[in-house]
């Protein structure tokens, strides 16, 4: 679980800075738009993620599971990514709004992913030890380095991806990236599922013999 959590973080933090080199060359050429304009398009899916990260906090501390949180994020990531290409589905000549609205539903899809992998970190770490705090800082410090390797891989690949295929392709590559992190997800939950129903059985079976 802290593997996948981990690996969830760090090609979640490669899509945070996948197109940081490469937006604003692509749309001063695509929509001839001068570098402060483009700038602007960066604080879309910050501000996004400033105001869904709370939300999802409250409902992890209700009780939503962060497995839950981590499928739809990564899913709205690719969906997001897919969006700013544009690709299939979204069969239409590039704009700005499109841009915009792709970068804000990136935004959904990174604070899922980021305080999804964080909180299950912190409870896979508390249900194995006792010390909480130290464990906690040692667990924060681990997703603070996954995220932060994240961000260096997506700067330099995004970048490169860029140069070499193109902006539509580029998003694509990260697309693809996070079904594949979707499907290892769903794959390890069904996995500790099978695993708790073949556990409990063989606890009933050792009870029944006792009796």
């Amino acid at each position: 679980v802290m593997l996948l959590a981990c690996l969830v973080t760090v090609v979640t933090g490669m899509s945070t800075q996948w197109y940081q080199p490469s937006l604003e060359p692509y749309v001063r050429t695509q929509f001839g738009m001068s570098p402060f304009q483009a700038s602007l398009l960066f604080i879309i899916d910050g501000g996004t993620y400033a105001l869904v990260t709370p939300i999802i906090g409250k409902l992890l501390d209700k009780g939503l599971d962060c497995r839950v949180v981590l499928v739809f994020g990564s899913g709205i990531i690719c969906f997001g990514y897919l969006l700013l290409a544009p690709a299939p589905p979204f069969l239409f000549a590039p704009s700005l709004v499109q841009i915009g609205v792709g970068a804000g539903v990136h935004g959904v899809g990174m604070a899922m992913n980021f305080i999804g992998t964080l909180t299950l970190m912190t409870q896979e770490s508390g249900r194995k030890s006792s010390d909480c705090e130290q464990i906690q800082g040692m667990v924060t410090s681990i997703w603070i380095t996954c995220e932060s390797l994240g961000g260096f891989i997506g700067a330099a690949a995004g970048g490169a991806a860029y140069d070499k295929l193109g902006w539509s392709s580029s998003c694509v590559m990260v697309a693809g990236c996070q079904t594949v992190v979707m499907v290892l997800v769903v794959s390890g939950w069904l996995a500790g599922i099978v695993s708790l129903y073949t556990n409990s059985k063989v606890y009933r079976k050792e009870e029944y013999k006792k009796l």
